[in-house]
Order: C-alpha cells, then structure tokens, then sequence
C-alpha cells in the first residue's frame, strides 16, 4: 500500500509539473535566457562586476521586494565588497541627511534598541514621504549598522541618500508642501538631483586620499534606467 501510494504521489506530481510549464513573455525572453546561462550567485555577480567597473548600479524593483535586500545584506557584509567599496548610494532620504545618517552607522556599541530607534528617526525626517510603510529601508540601515560594528574604521561603509533635500522645520503649510516637494519641476528634477549628490560625491573622494574608490548605487529601476541626467 505504502509503495502504491509514493507512485501515486510521483504520478500525480509529474502529471502537474507537466501541465504548468513555464512560458517566457518575449519581452524578457534575452533576460530569462541570460541567467539560466550564469554559473554564478546573484552575489557573485554582483562582485564581478567590480572586476570591471568602478560604479555599480542595482537597478531595485518595487520598492517593497524585499528579497532583494537579503541579497544586498549579504552582499555588503562580505569582505570582498567593503575590501574595495566604501561607500553605497541611496534613492530615499533627501540629501542633506546624509552627515546624520552616517553618524548612525559609524556609532559604536548602540544597543539593538537604540540602533532601531535611530534608525527610525532618520527615516521618519529623511523622506519626503508622509507615510512609509515598508521595512526595507529599515531593514538596510540596521543591517548595514551591524555589518559596520565589528569592522575596524576603514572597512566601515557609508550610506548617502541622494533625494530632494527636506527641511520639515520649513514645510508648514499645504502651499509649501506643494511648492517644495509637489511641484512638477521638483519631481521632475528628482533625477538629476540623485545624479549630482552622488557624481559630487565620487568627484570629491575620488581627489581624496581615500584607499576605496569604488561605489555601489541603489535607485528604483524607474530612476535608475531613464537614461542621461542633465
């Protein structure tokens, strides 16, 4: 009875693994077929691509997939990354955040509270956003403070948000919520925005005596393939 039952299992298993074959939108098709022929991990790519290129840009999915920043967490907390890259670019958080958010994760001995609390003031007056519900920027900035506690200072990595800068001490009113942070010229010069913090930023640590010279961006694919910044 036992053996009749496995075969009926395997049957039955094959029978639907059979009739739900895969098929591949031609839209995506060169993609599809490009990763079945990697040999490599997702990390592993990602870290050859340092093999060739001073800036790297992960182009992120919707912002809630949080998948992708398991695979981030693990990619930075490898050495082979903060050997050679010292700096990672952010498309949330306005710009002028960065010295704070940078003064999180170069603490030292915050506890696991007091890291999620910083951690939670910053994203809470970083963004231009009323309300932001996904954990995972949360989640990259916690991570990113643990992965940093061991490291002596210069393996440490930074975090740069790169968005419209936002001062809520100014932002009194509906008429200047929609003239700093609504406006159609504002939002449109979004990207351009993102593109001169970090080119700024590479320009001035690439004249500096810095040992790591190579960097890692993170921008929503709709920022990060629009194509040239002006």
């Amino acid at each position: 009875m036992k053996t009749l039952f496995l075969a009926l299992i395997l049957a039955t298993c094959s029978f639907f693994t059979a009739k739900a074959q895969i098929i591949v939108p031609d839209s995506i098709a060169p993609y599809v077929s490009f990763i079945d022929k990697q040999d490599l991990s997702a990390k592993d790519y990602l870290l050859s691509l340092f093999d060739r290129y001073d800036i790297v840009v992960f182009c992120e999915r919707t912002h809630d997939e949080f998948t992708q920043y398991e695979l981030l967490a693990d990619l930075f907390s490898d050495s082979r990354f903060y050997n050679q890259v010292g700096d990672i670019f952010m498309e949330m958080g306005g710009g002028n955040f960065d010295e704070e958010m940078n003064n999180y994760l170069l603490s030292e001995n915050l506890s696991k509270e007091q890291s999620n609390n910083k951690a939670l003031e910053i994203q809470r007056n970083a963004m231009w956003y009323p309300l932001w519900e996904r954990y995972n920027y949360h989640f990259l900035l916690t991570t990113l403070y643990e992965i940093n506690r061991p490291l002596p200072e210069q393996k440490k990595i930074k975090m740069h948000p790169t968005d419209i800068d936002i001062r809520w001490n100014e932002i009194t009113t509906k008429s200047v919520v929609i003239a700093k942070i609504l406006n159609n010229d504002v939002q449109d010069g979004r990207d351009s925005v993102m593109g001169n913090n970090i080119t700024s930023y590479i320009t001035k640590n690439d004249a500096s005596s810095a040992k790591r010279k190579k960097y890692f961006v993170i921008l929503n694919t709709a920022h990060a393939t629009r194509g040239t910044y002006t």
